[in-house]
């Protein structure tokens, strides 16, 4: 990479640039898991709601509506209220927590070698879909435990 393509890689390496790539990232998971089979899902599904620096991923139900989903839409279950993963922008970091216990910080860290904007996680650098993976596994799956 030469000329403006670092330079506009590196400007880009921003906490709020790296919210919503993850932001993203999480939305299409979502999506991707409520497509699943219901018996693959456990019956589970997902709703998700992003403001500018916010993103709250809450177990959902279907309630009719006629533009959704076979006239429905996907809501946030009442019946779970208190069970959501909220992810959001905390100083110089990316924060995820599920009912207001940390469960993971990610840092966006400029890559001189690679030059690259790294998302960090423990000191290490993870590619974008592994950070969704470590942010919504857990949230996603703990019906498999």
């Amino acid at each position: 990479m030469s000329g403006k393509g670092w330079i506009a890689v590196r400007a880009d390496c921003t906490l709020e640039k790296s919210f919503l790539e993850i932001a993203k990232a999480v939305r299409d998971d979502i999506k991707c898991f409520n497509a699943l089979r219901k018996e693959k899902r456990d019956g589970r599904l997902f709703s998700l709601a992003i403001t500018d620096d916010e993103l709250t991923v809450s177990r959902a139900t279907r309630v009719p509506d006629n533009r959704g989903h076979r006239g429905k839409s996907l809501v946030p279950d009442p019946n779970f209220e208190d069970d959501c993963l909220t992810i959001c922008c905390e100083g110089a970091a990316i924060v995820a927590k599920r009912q207001d216990e940390e469960k993971l910080v990610v840092v966006p860290r400029w890559n001189k070698a690679t030059l690259a904007c790294d998302l960090v996680v423990d000191d290490q650098p993870l590619p974008l879909s592994h950070v969704s993976q470590e942010l919504l596994e857990p949230f996603l799956f703990d019906f498999e435990s």
